[in-house]
């Protein structure tokens, strides 16, 4: 599954273009916000919603999955395995206060890749680096915009 998305999805690219979202009270507008994001050439978007109950962040989660497949993009979910599993997204970023990449990695079964925060990848036990399918780059080239590499 994995080699699938990042061939269909992400057409064998080096580098992406990520926008990292936290959702607002104004879902609607975050929405038409997150669309024009995406218009403009974003490849991936990564969700943090852990500030939303569990329901809010999966059902905004399923209405940003609709939208990045309406522009071919991938969807990632911040620290949240089930809610990434839920709403179908590509894949799960964890950072510094998340459980580890070996357990992340039981739990996303070879159907979710597993991304972590660059900054946080140090603190990691070495050994469990080879379980990581990405890393986000906390470094940004613009607002919002963030380096994605696989």
């Amino acid at each position: 599954m994995k080699n699938k998305l990042n061939k269909l999805l992400l057409k064998d690219k080096k580098r992406y273009k990520v926008c990292i979202l936290e959702n607002t009270d104004k879902e609607n507008e975050f929405l038409n916000e997150t669309a024009k994001i995406l218009k403009d050439g974003t490849d991936v978007i990564e969700f943090d919603g852990t500030k939303l109950n569990s329901k809010d962040y999966l059902s905004v989660a399923k209405k940003l999955r609709d939208l990045c497949g309406v522009f071919n993009a991938l969807l990632i979910i911040k620290d949240r395995i089930d809610i990434a599993k839920l709403s179908n997204a590509e894949g799960i970023a964890l950072d510094i206060n998340s459980i580890s990449p070996k357990e992340a990695h039981k739990l996303c079964e070879d159907i979710l890749l597993l991304g972590f925060h660059v900054q946080c990848k140090n603190s990691q036990n070495e050994n469990e680096h080879e379980l990581l399918d990405f890393i986000v780059s906390d470094a940004p080239i613009n607002t919002n915009i963030k380096v994605f590499e696989i």
